[in-house]
C-alpha cells in the first residue's frame, strides 16, 4: 500500500470518527491545535511520535504552526524528557516525527505532554500491555482434524490479541489472520485469551473455500482449497500483537491488520497514540 492511499485512508477514518461525535483520544478535544500518532512497541529501542497541526492547510510550508511548539514524555516515576523533532514529508504534507530513543517497560502508563502558545497544554496517556505467554494444547497434532486450543495469557481485558495463521505451500510463506471459523476471545472470568480450531479450520483462513460451498454449512464444517497433506511443511506458524487498553475501540477493525501496522508509514490514525508488543509461535501437526 502506497503511502498516499495510507494517508487517504486515515483521513477517511478521522472524518468518520469525528462525524460519529468519538473521542478516541484526549488529543481530539483540542480540535483545531494538534493531533498525535502512532503505534510503540514495547521490544523497539526507538520510537517515531508523529504530530500534526490540524489547523495547517494540506501541503502548507514544513515550518508553518510548529513553532514554540513542544514535546515531554512522561515516565511513571515523573521523569519528563524533552523529545526532538524531525520533519517527515508525505508527498508535500509536513508531519512532525519525535523520536523517542529508550526501550518501553510491560504493563507501564506513560504519559505524553504537549506545549504550545506558550502556556497552553495537552497530555495522552500510553498504557503498555502486559507480558503474553502464548501456547497450545495439546502442542503437537496427530490429525488434521484434531482440536487444538489456542490461548493467550496475561491479557487484561480491555487488552486484547490479534493473531495471524501462516503456513509454507509451493515455496512460499502464507498468512492470514484468524477469523473466519472462529476468532480469539477472551475466557469468561479469566486475562486469558483462547480459540479452539483444527489444523482444517486454521487452513480455511488461509485458503477460503468458494462462497457457494458454504451455503448451508456451519463454518466449522468449511473445506479450504488447499488440504494440509499439500503443505510443503506439517508446522502451523503463528505471529500475534498485543493491543494496549487505548486500542480498544479499534478491536474488529482493519486498521489493525499487522502489514497495515509495519507499513512503517502512518500508523493508527490521527488524534491516536498507543502500545503493542509483538509475537510469534508455532506447533507440529502429523497427517491423519
Amino acid at each position: 500500500m502506497s503511502k498516499f492511499r495510507i494517508y487517504l485512508t486515515l483521513l477517511l477514518l478521522i472524518f468518520t470518527i469525528t462525524s460519529c461525535d468519538r473521542v478516541i483520544d484526549p488529543f481530539e478535544k483540542n480540535i483545531g491545535t494538534y493531533s498525535v500518532y502512532g503505534s510503540l512497541d514495547i521490544d523497539d529501542k526507538q520510537h517515531a511520535i508523529r504530530v500534526k497541526n490540524v489547523s495547517v492547510p494540506f501541503l502548507a510550508d514544513s515550518s508553518i504552526g510548529y513553532d514554540g511548539l513542544k514535546v515531554y514524555f512522561q515516565y511513571p516515576d515523573n521523569k519528563s524528557i524533552q523529545l526532538q523533532d524531525t520533519i517527515i514529508n508525505f508527498n508535500g504534507n509536513y508531519t512532525y516525527n519525535y523520536l523517542l530513543k529508550d526501550q518501553l517497560q510491560p504493563a507501564t502508563e506513560y504519559s505524553l505532554k504537549l506545549i504550545f502558545d506558550e502556556d497552553q497544554e495537552t497530555y495522552s496517556t500510553i498504557s503498555t500491555p502486559g507480558i503474553t505467554i502464548p501456547d497450545s494444547i495439546p502442542e503437537r497434532l496427530n490429525s488434521c482434524y484434531q482440536v487444538v486450543r489456542i490461548f493467550f495469557e496475561n491479557v487484561k481485558n480491555p487488552e486484547f490479541i490479534n493473531a495471524d495463521v501462516g503456513v509454507i505451500y509451493q515455496g512460499q510463506m502464507q498468512w492470514a489472520k484468524i477469523g473466519r471459523v472462529d476468532k480469539i476471545d477472551y475466557v469468561s472470568d479469566t486475562n486469558r485469551m483462547e480459540v479452539r480450531l483444527s489444523v482444517t479450520n486454521l487452513l480455511v483462513d488461509l485458503f477460503p473455500p468458494p462462497p457457494e460451498a458454504t451455503v448451508g454449512i456451519p463454518p466449522r464444517f468449511w473445506l479450504p482449497t488447499v488440504n494440509c497433506n499439500e503443505l510443503d511443511q506439517f508446522t502451523m506458524f503463528f505471529r500475534y500483537i498485543h493491543f494496549g487498553k487505548e486500542w480498544k475501540d479499534f478491536r474488529g477493525t482493519e486498521f489493525l491488520d499487522l502489514d497495515f501496522l509495519d507499513s512503517g508509514d502512518i500508523q493508527n490514525g490521527v488524534g491516536f497514540i498507543g502500545a503493542i508488543r509483538q509475537g510469534e509461535f508455532s506447533f507440529d501437526f502429523e497427517l491423519d
